[in-house]
């Protein structure tokens, strides 16, 4: 609910003062945005992990698939209702979703029945995990290697010529990927080798990363 309000909120500020207010306020709007964007992600995660305690990996990828295919069609859906309503559109709009969707999960989400034996233990001993520490590194990693390409590819294919569409398919490919490869690292995981695949992912995608950036030297001397 307190990440569809800013969101809607945030429509609103087109409206006002433009410069130093604007910036202000677009910041600290973001900032509680933020706040509850990070506590519906963490609870649906936890959720999911207590009600499907057997099928984690599956579970998750399924939700990471639904991420993908927002990503996919989010930049899509949002420039059209840019173009039909103006800047607050698409943030009105995915705020009405965002607080529709937080109510009806209020309502039909069934009680919590904890099925597995816990393990009492404190945020210290959390931290003095090794395998808290290596799944964080792989998550901030696999974060950063997506996130990467947002503020600096565009402006690399600037330099080729290339139309908006293609462009824009450009950003389509990870995202795509993601959906359609995450069930099946999910269904993988849940076959008892998640460190294989994470010592696996961890050498792909530093390989991957390296040739793209040679690669991105080389053709940026290349046509310059």
């Amino acid at each position: 609910m307190l990440a569809g309000v800013c969101a809607i909120l945030f429509g609103f500020l087109g409206q006002g003062p433009p410069g130093t207010p604007f910036i202000v306020m677009s910041f600290l709007v973001r900032a509680v945005e933020a706040i509850g964007v990070a506590a519906f992600s963490t609870a649906s995660f936890a959720i999911v992990s207590n009600e499907f305690p057997y099928h984690i990996g599956s579970v998750f990828a399924t939700l990471e698939t639904c991420v993908g295919i927002g990503l996919m069609i989010g930049p899509t859906i949002g420039g059209a209702l840019y173009e039909l309503g103006g800047f607050g559109m698409p943030f009105w709009i995915i705020g009405v979703i965002i607080c529709s969707s937080g109510l009806t999960i209020m309502i039909c989400l069934p009680h919590p029945q904890d099925t597995l034996k816990q393990k009492n233990g404190s945020i210290l001993s959390l931290f003095r995990s090794v395998m808290v520490w290596v799944s964080s590194l792989s998550i901030f990693a696999g974060a950063c290697g997506i996130s990467y390409l947002n503020p600096t590819l565009s402006d690399h294919l600037d330099q080729f010529g290339l139309s908006t569409l293609l462009v824009g398919l450009f950003f389509i490919i990870c995202p795509g990927l993601h959906a359609i490869l995450a069930p099946v690292w999910g269904y993988i995981s849940d076959r008892k080798v998640r460190h294989s695949v994470t010592l696996t992912d961890f050498w792909k995608s530093g390989r991957h990363h390296s040739t793209f950036i040679c690669w991105t030297n080389t053709t940026s001397t290349f046509f310059t």
